[in-house]
């Protein structure tokens, strides 16, 4: 009686479970639910594919997280700062990404500057490319926000103003 239950509540949580096992796995998991019915002993499922299967799990789960991450902080830049705040902000984060040492520094120093560097490199050039391609669309925003006074309509002379087209009370 207890195995029925038993087998019984694990198809019944096996509908939350599957989503996150491979096919293989789910396949397993509902025979060995069946062998418990049939009183038969239930094989043991293979180990080595559900770490792998967790693992890229967990990977896309942090690449993912730091995409969304990024898209958040990016947004956030955009609206609280302007141009150049976000420019004098990072300023000192992407000089020190191409940091060196010197000459008479030791070898593990070295190592560890050139890792530092090379990890570095890449959320630096992401900032520098957020700031190219927000200048030209700040300068876009500017222009549409605040255009030049050639280019707005001239007002009309008093006598004229009778002949526009608003619907008041005239």
């Amino acid at each position: 009686m207890l195995r029925i239950m038993r087998a019984r509540l694990s198809n019944a949580f096996s509908f939350f479970i599957r989503p996150f096992l491979s096919n293989d796995e789910a396949i397993l998991s509902s025979s060995s639910s069946e062998s418990l019915i049939n009183d038969e002993a239930p094989s043991a499922p293979p180990s080595e594919p559900a770490s792998k299967n967790l693992s890229s799990f967990f990977l896309k789960f942090a690449l993912f997280g730091s995409h969304a991450g990024a898209t958040a902080g990016g947004g956030y830049a955009s609206y609280a700062y302007t141009l150049d705040e976000v420019d004098e902000k990072t300023k000192a984060f992407r000089a020190y990404a191409n940091h060196t040492v010197g000459e008479n520094a030791s070898a593990l120093d070295k190592f560890e500057a050139l890792l530092y560097s090379a990890s570095m490199a890449v959320p630096a050039k992401a900032i520098e490319l957020y700031l190219d391609l927000r200048r030209p669309i700040e300068k876009q925003i500017r222009e549409y926000v605040e255009p030049m006074s050639e280019k707005l309509l001239p007002d009309l002379h008093p006598l004229d103003q009778r002949f526009t087209l608003c619907f008041g009370s005239e």
